[in-house]
């Protein structure tokens, strides 16, 4: 399956979540691509951070989405 555009190499991280069947993927240019399972559709695109993200997490809950980057960021995504 293809999740990402197959001509972007950069993917840094990713980060699946089972409550919403999400995979979650952040890539060196500090773009970050939700995708639902099923169906495997791409449901959001974030690009908050202007660097290389370091990690993706989620809160207990799984409702929420923290991302930090080597910009000095860390952005708080709510996914439900």
């Amino acid at each position: 399956m293809k999740f990402c555009n197959p001509y972007r190499y950069d993917l840094i991280r990713c980060h699946y979540n089972s409550k919403y069947d999400y995979m979650i993927f952040a890539f060196l240019d500090g773009i970050i691509l939700i995708y639902q399972l099923n169906p495997m559709k791409q449901i959001r695109r974030y690009q908050y951070h202007w660097n290389m993200i370091t990690d993706l997490k989620t809160s207990k809950n799984e409702n929420i989405l923290l991302s930090s980057s080597i910009d000095h960021m860390i952005n708080i995504w709510n996914l439900g």
